[in-house]
């Protein structure tokens, strides 16, 4: 099977092992943050996927199709700047995608954002489990 179609003659069972690798590593990082809590069902609802800049479209590409595996009833993609192939790739996936400005080519985020504050995975989960507790209160 074929994973990617741009390998650069990488062996498929090498690209099958990291597969595996970033699958165990991502249930490990849900794990983490989502405290083993259940996760929400997706399904018949809107998604709005949210990313402050998009230079490429690989890695929203897969939280697309992973997403429509939930069957949920559409999916928005929302970001201020957007490389314009990385745009051309989301449209066809995404049911609808909002940006404030389109380039040919981003370099480098330090270009648009004055401040770019890094966030610790720490206070990531804090706000995670905050949100989630205050969801499930409104849901009572």
């Amino acid at each position: 099977m074929l994973y990617h179609d741009c390998s650069y003659d990488i062996p498929q069972d090498y690209i099958y092992h990291q597969q595996v690798l970033l699958q165990n590593a991502i249930r490990y990082e849900q794990n983490f943050y989502y405290d083993d809590l259940p996760t929400e069902t997706l399904l018949y609802k809107t998604i709005i996927l949210v990313d402050d800049l998009l230079m490429n479209s690989d890695t929203m590409l897969a939280c697309l199709r992973s997403l429509r595996k939930q069957r949920p009833l559409k999916i928005v993609v929302a970001v201020p700047i957007v490389a314009a192939e990385a745009a051309l790739a989301i449209r066809s996936e995404a049911d609808d995608m909002v940006f404030i400005k389109m380039q040919t080519r981003i370099n480098l985020a330090n270009d648009f954002f004055t401040e770019f504050p890094k966030v610790d995975r720490e206070r990531v989960r804090e706000l995670l489990l905050k949100s989630k507790r205050k969801s499930e209160s409104i849901e009572r």
